[in-house]
């Protein structure tokens, strides 16, 4: 499930979408396009249709009538950047599936899958937009708009899915149309140190983390963990997945004081994805944790060579009786020439090894003298 909003203060429109699904071509067998169907084994397949008109009273748009069943239709979509973060947004419109004029019981949604599996079943990781279930009182009959959480793109790629279900034998009926995808851009925010990962949690990042792909692979998690004080941020494989070599992290801004010298501290707790201890069976590329920090303040490429690195979690959690233990870490002296750094932390799993790692009290220290440092706030 994912949160999802109305959209009423404000049109989205074509313009603003790099990828643009109007509906408005041919369909066979009620399918338009190269879309494709799939359905849940529990119960019925979806029946997909043609609606004339679509949204506005004109076009077409995609139906999906579904009774005792939960039935999808499923398309990959081309057009994005890599590393760009995005926003799906679709207009909805519902009705019961007998054709009564009473409210419908089940659920209408999309949904979007950044990893671009091209399916809805086992093995894919599809986010929900799930309002349109929960708006019967204004979509039943009627269109509405409604735009999903953003998004980071982890390919040029998408797959975005319809779903229709209920458990009731007269049915639901969902119709979906102008399809939009839209670049999406936060205004730039810039937190302060220390950062204790107490706060809160949307869809499993903490507050002001962004989450970052380096390429496809298994399933990600991001979630809230408990910390060595709170709440922390753990990153790890999927362990449903046979390859687990994951690459993926997160960033976040922070605001300090330019043209001083300072070093990064983080608390880490981490081992395998089984739980077990981190073992390097393949060397290459073999599991990593590392944090880092890049004054440069960039925040979409963790490749990029301005990015200074610590390592040091990755031989820590290798050593036999330091797995699922707390460990402060640091980075090297660093200077800034402005008054923004980006923080990097990131976890990378072999093929056969996962990797479980928690994040917590991230702190700044400042060089005031020359033998001695103090924490910055």
């Amino acid at each position: 499930m994912a949160l999802c909003t109305l959209i009423s203060a404000f049109e989205i429109s074509s313009i603003w979408a790099d990828i643009n699904v109007t509906f408005d071509g041919t369909f066979e067998f009620g399918i338009f396009g190269a879309w494709r169907e799939e359905y849940d084994p529990w119960g019925n397949a979806g029946m997909p249709s043609e609606i004339i008109p679509g949204v506005g009273g004109a076009g077409k748009a995609q139906g999906l009538r579904v009774y005792d069943g939960s039935g999808f239709l499923v398309k990959t979509l081309a057009g994005l950047i890599a590393g760009q973060d995005y926003v799906t947004s679709a207009w909805v419109r519902t009705a019961r599936g007998d054709g009564f004029s009473t409210t419908p019981v089940g659920w209408v949604e999309f949904g979007w899958d950044p990893q671009a599996r091209n399916t809805t079943q086992p093995n894919s990781n599809l986010i929900w937009c799930t309002a349109p279930g929960f708006d019967y009182a204004h979509n039943v009959g009627h269109w509405v708009q409604y735009t999903g959480e953003p998004f980071t793109a982890m390919s040029t790629s998408v797959t975005i899915a319809l779903n229709v279900g209920t458990n009731d034998p007269k049915g639901i009926v969902g119709m979906f149309d102008e399809l939009l995808i839209g670049s999406y851009s936060l205004p730039l925010i810039r937190y302060h140190f220390p950062d204790t990962f107490d706060s809160t949690y949307t869809l499993g990042a903490a507050y002001g983390w962004s989450k970052r792909f380096l390429s496809a692979g298994p399933i990600p998690h991001w979630e809230r963990a408990v910390g060595q004080s709170g709440w922390a941020q753990r990153l790890y494989a999927g362990t449903e997945a046979a390859d687990l070599a994951i690459n993926v992290g997160m960033v976040k801004l922070f605001e300090i004081p330019p043209n001083r010298d300072y070093t990064l501290s983080i608390w880490v707790n981490a081992s395998d994805s089984s739980g077990s201890l981190l073992t390097n069976p393949n060397p290459d590329p073999g599991p990593m944790i590392q944090f880092g920090v890049d004054p440069s303040a960039q925040t979409l490429d963790s490749t990029a060579q301005t990015i200074q690195w610590n390592s040091d979690p990755t031989q820590y959690f290798s050593t036999l009786g330091n797995e699922n233990t707390w460990q402060q870490f640091s980075t090297a002296q660093f200077r800034t020439t402005t008054d923004t750094v980006s923080v990097w932390l990131w976890v990378q799993g072999d093929r056969t090894v996962g990797v479980s790692a928690l994040f917590d009290d991230l702190t700044l220290n400042t060089n005031v003298g020359s033998s001695h440092w103090e924490l910055y706030r």
